[in-house]
C-alpha cells in the first residue's frame, strides 16, 4: 500500500515484538489508538466496516479495516472488556491500553519481568492468567 499523510486521529499500530510468539496473544501497543486483531475468532461480536478510515503503521503505509468488534479478555479475577477492536491484515493482536484501562477502570503497572494491575470496581489486583 501506498504512503499515506498522517492524521493524528487515524488509527495507528507501532510494534516491536520477539519471538516465540502464538497468534492467540494479545500485546500491549503503547504506540496504538485501538485495540487490533487478524482473526475474527477473537471477536465474540463484530460487524462489517464501512468506513473510509486506513489504520496506519509505523513505516507509514495504511492497512484496510474490514471489520470491528468486542471480545473480553479473561484474566484470574475477571473478564476484561477489549471494545472498539478493528480487524485488520496484522500478524498481531494489539492492546490499546488506554482504552484498556479507561473502558475497565483498571490501572496496568510494568515490572521488568511481571505487570500488575488493579481495578476501582472490586478494589484487588488484577492478575495476568498464565498461559
Amino acid at each position: 500500500m501506498a504512503s499515506t499523510p498522517f492524521r493524528p486521529w487515524q488509527p495507528r499500530a507501532n510494534l516491536v515484538v520477539g519471538s516465540p510468539y502464538t497468534t492467540n496473544n494479545w500485546l500491549f501497543d503503547f504506540g496504538a489508538t485501538h485495540h487490533l486483531t487478524s482473526d475474527l475468532n477473537n471477536l465474540s461480536v463484530h460487524q462489517p466496516y464501512n468506513g473510509g478510515d486506513d489504520v496506519l503503521i509505523a513505516h507509514g503505509s495504511g492497512m484496510n479495516i474490514s471489520h470491528t468488534g468486542s471480545n473480553f479478555l479473561p484474566n484470574q479475577t475477571r473478564s476484561l472488556l477489549l471494545d472498539k477492536i478493528l480487524c485488520v491484515d496484522i500478524q498481531k493482536n494489539l492492546i490499546y491500553v488506554f482504552r484498556l484501562c479507561n473502558t475497565n477502570k483498571v490501572s496496568v503497572e510494568f515490572f521488568p519481568f511481571f505487570l500488575s494491575g488493579e481495578g476501582s470496581q472490586h478494589g484487588g489486583p488484577i492478575t495476568p492468567r498464565q498461559n
